[in-house]
């Protein structure tokens, strides 16, 4: 290597050594009496190839001027332009000495790797963010450092020993969710080992989120814990948010930003366990096999080929999305959230939490002991909608109740053209899909329905909700027919994947207080 035929520049000159032919006699070594230009280009050169910031250390502790003449705050330019060659360009102007900043982080990540060095110190949270950066990249280089340095074993590996540690940093915790949502695939789920330790690690987590449902939709209040976590990167990452004091189970309603979209522990929770949720559900032998043949048999509900098709339904993830868009570099996995993303078929399940149903106490006796009930269809074609009248908009949850308020978006069927409610008139614009439009309505209202093959064998719903500023979606949904179901009120996130997770509980009706959790994939 570069650095090792430089070595003898540290050792000092005597008369009769091994060096004395090595070193000639002057204050300046050759290299040392080189121009600066042709200094900072075997800088370059070296930099280039530095996998470990110990490596371009060893050269500038050769000399103090080398140090003087390449060290980075003096020279950032050499390590910017090691970054871009290693890493890419970034888009748009990027100050030099930012770069050179999160080229030495990489190192840093890439070391740790290397040594699998799992040391709860005071550079690992910052090391944790530089892993989400670089995952989050769509780069063979980058993907290729990480993979070959196991990065997925190395957070699984630190998640099993933190998860269980009731003293760990939160935003470590965090981080460490995100991060598994990044890099378990498929694959991995369909070890059912891994699966079953997974799941079990994150079910504490869930039901956590599903009892603080409300309070964590809800904007902070007085009482709350704001966590004051500096930025990362020099602003790569956006932390935001609050942290309710829940131990020992608790997570950080902290969001990170990078590349344009938002990153949240708790909703990187709920990505993985509902995709893990891979258990083949049998269709009962005394339905019909098809639609057809229930037809002809005067039958509705679902048939053996709707269960079929429910059952072999997989929910997307963050790995395999990223492995597709791999050989494209213009289509991200995780595209930011903006007007005319969710317009189309949304499809996937909910689960019921067992601690939210009433049963007696011969129910409970003889159920069977686990968290959520079996995986229920849900379905919806969405269409989004833009109000650019900031006086006249409806309001779809109370802010401070987080219910419905009186002139909320309930069974709204007819949008485009304008609608009237309260004695009001509302005006809102159709979002095409081919025609996507900017972020700068003053409401982002979505409405919903169930299509035919759905309202044949589940039931026919509409839905009608709204996007908040920081992308949380809230989708109320009622029965066509009047079945006691009454509103359900499904709040969640799409997450780096594709997936829309989040929790649901029941506002008004039958089953009152039932809560749970759902995903739902956008159909291709």
């Amino acid at each position: 290597m570069l650095l090792v035929r430089w070595a003898p520049l540290r050792m000092p000159y005597k008369a009769g050594s091994q060096y004395q032919d090595a070193v000639p006699p002057t204050d300046m070594s050759f290299l040392e009496s080189a121009p600066a230009d042709v200094i900072r280009e075997i800088g370059y050169l070296g930099a280039s190839s530095v996998l470990d910031c110990q490596d371009i250390l060893s050269l500038l502790l050769t000399s103090s001027r080398l140090y003087r003449t390449l060290n980075i705050h003096n020279c950032p330019s050499v390590y910017a332009a090691a970054f871009r060659v290693t890493y890419g360009s970034p888009g748009g102007p990027v100050a030099s000495t930012f770069l050179a900043a999160e080229l030495v982080r990489r190192c840093n990540l890439l070391r740790r790797l290397r040594k699998d060095d799992m040391t709860c110190d005071g550079r690992l949270k910052e090391d944790l963010r530089t892993a989400v950066c670089m995952r989050g990249e769509i780069n063979d280089d980058t993907d290729k450092r990480l993979a070959d340095l196991s990065l997925p074993r190395f957070v699984w590996k630190l998640w099993q020993t933190t998860c269980v540690s009731e003293t760990a940093d939160l935003e470590i915790k965090g981080l460490l969710l995100i991060l598994l949502s990044m890099t378990v695939s498929y694959e991995d789920l369909c070890n059912a080992t891994f699966r079953d330790q997974l799941t079990n690690s994150l079910a504490p987590y869930v039901l956590l989120m599903v009892r603080e449902q409300v309070a964590r939709d809800a904007p902070p209040t007085e009482g709350e814990n704001t966590l004051d976590v500096s930025p990362a990167a020099d602003g790569v990452y956006r932390p935001d948010g609050t942290c309710h004091a829940l131990e020992p189970i608790a997570l950080p309603s902290l969001l990170f930003f990078t590349g344009g979209y938002a990153l949240s522990p708790a909703h990187a929770v709920l990505q993985l366990y509902c995709a893990a949720q891979l258990r083949q559900l049998e269709a009962p032998p005394y339905l019909p096999l098809t639609r057809a043949s229930a037809v002809q048999h005067n039958r509705g509900g679902p048939t053996q080929k709707d269960c079929l098709a429910f059952s072999a339904l997989r929910m997307p993830l963050f790995a395999d999305a990223h492995d597709r868009a791999r050989a494209d570099a213009h289509s991200a996995p995780a595209a930011p959230l903006a007007p005319g993303a969710l317009t189309g078929v949304w499809e996937g399940f909910y689960m019921v939490a067992y601690e939210s149903l009433q049963l007696d106490e011969e129910a409970l006796a003889t159920s069977v002991p686990q968290d959520f009930g079996a995986r229920r269809p849900l379905q919806c074609a969405l269409t989004e909608y833009l109000s650019d009248d900031s006086e006249h908009t409806l309001s779809g949850l109370d802010p401070q109740t987080m219910e419905p308020t009186q002139l909320s978006l309930r069974r709204i069927t007819k949008v485009e053209g304008g609608f009237e409610r309260g004695g009001v008139r509302y005006a809102y614009t159709i979002i095409r899909p081919d025609a996507p439009q900017p972020r700068g309505g003053a409401h982002w209202l979505v409405t919903g329905t169930t299509e035919r093959e759905h309202t044949e064998a589940w039931g026919e719903y509409v839905y009608s909700g709204d996007v908040q500023d920081d992308g949380r979606v809230h989708l109320i949904r009622q029965p066509v027919e009047e079945s006691g179901e009454g509103e359900w009120l499904f709040s969640g996130r799409v997450v780096p994947g594709g997936a829309l997770v989040g929790c649901f509980r029941v506002l008004h009706g039958a089953g009152g207080g039932v809560r749970g959790v759902f995903s739902m994939r956008k159909r291709a």
